[in-house]
């Protein structure tokens, strides 16, 4: 079986490289002919106008950092619990609550989750609204319970489309993304923004179930790459990286979990650090073709009730009183546990 594996796979090598020989036979070595020369123009054309129309990502502190428009694939790589799924639920948020200078409208965005079932980004979105706590819904009130079903179709109307996985696996598998970026052109329904979580869910192929993830993911990447100079939206793209305590020694594109080759579509790329003592999410620069100069740099976010904030000082004095009241409250009950125990 194993042979065998091997075997097939090489096959699939070797296709895959007379491909590309044949491609590479037509490539026009030349001087650019005047067709060559308009798609250019018309390509930098589209790119500019986006520039001069681009969203907002997450909040005002990126706004040079991150070029949130058509053209542009965002990574964001987060270890396990690190807070992905609340980073995109503030994009989401943050996203529709713009208006597009365009239309003269609210933005519209969809997500593309891999993750999360229609209701749980229903849910969080409308906890992230209201300031209620995503994790402490067995504790929330009929009320509150009742709240989150009747803000489903509110959602809906006001922008925010949702794609789950189904039985059909279209959000398990290359050919699935394929096919709904397909129907997104043919049938000219158009987002500000697209949001996939998380990229390694993406991780078989239909046509091939023996290509290893590794070759799914790059094909992944380079189906998004190619869809983002046609479509007049931005796409963000959530990753998980491996679990390393050495993180900081090891370069951020080999501790992107499934394939390293993930990032090399991207215009930027940023790694998701959070600090729970401090309620700080820490967003550092990792790539940025846009403005090289921010690469290793950070921007600081606070974290408040699923809402990332400025990390301002009134903030984290706000963190540091919490915490001292709770290390004396703590403290406060020993003493009485210990009283009683002597008792």
């Amino acid at each position: 079986m194993v042979e065998d594996y091997k075997y097939t796979n090489e096959l699939e090598r070797i296709r895959k490289n007379e491909e590309d020989l044949k491609v590479a036979e037509k490539v026009n070595v030349g001087i650019m002919t005047d067709e060559d020369i308009v798609s250019v123009q018309n390509k930098s054309r589209f790119y500019l106008e986006n520039a001069k129309n681009g969203m907002l990502f997450l909040h005002e502190t990126f706004r040079k950092w991150v070029p949130c428009w058509a053209g542009n694939i965002i990574l964001i790589g987060a270890r396990t619990g690190a807070g992905k799924s609340s980073v995109a639920a503030n994009l989401m948020l943050n996203t529709i609550q713009q208006v597009n200078p365009v239309t003269g409208k609210n933005r519209k965005v969809l997500c593309i989750s891999a993750e999360e079932t229609l209701t749980q980004v229903f849910s969080r979105l409308t906890c992230l609204l209201r300031g209620y706590n995503y994790n402490e819904q067995d504790e929330f009130t009929e009320e509150q319970k009742e709240e989150l079903i009747q803000y489903i179709p509110k959602w809906a109307k006001n922008g925010v489309s949702v794609i789950g996985d189904d039985e059909n696996k279209s959000t398990g598998s290359l050919e699935g993304l394929e096919s709904i970026l397909k129907n997104l052109l043919a049938t000219e329904t158009y987002y500000d923004l697209i949001l996939i979580d998380y990229i390694q869910k993406f991780n078989t192929s239909k046509k091939n179930p023996q290509m290893q993830e590794f070759n799914v993911l790059k094909q992944v990447m380079n189906l998004l790459d190619q869809f983002k100079n046609s479509y007049p939206g931005a796409i963000v793209v959530l990753s998980q990286l491996k679990a390393n305590d050495a993180e900081d020694t090891i370069d951020f594109q080999t501790r992107l979990r499934g394939s390293s080759d993930i990032i090399t579509p991207c215009t930027v790329a940023l790694e998701l650090v959070p600090d729970i003592s401090l309620l700080r999410s820490r967003f550092i620069v990792r790539k940025n073709r846009y403005k090289g100069s921010t690469v290793g740099g950070y921007r600081d976010m606070g974290y408040d009730r699923g809402r990332f904030v400025p990390y301002t000082e009134e903030f984290q004095k706000q963190v540091a009183s919490h915490r001292e009241q709770t290390k004396r409250s703590d403290i406060l009950g020993n003493v009485e546990e210990e009283k009683q125990e002597k008792e």
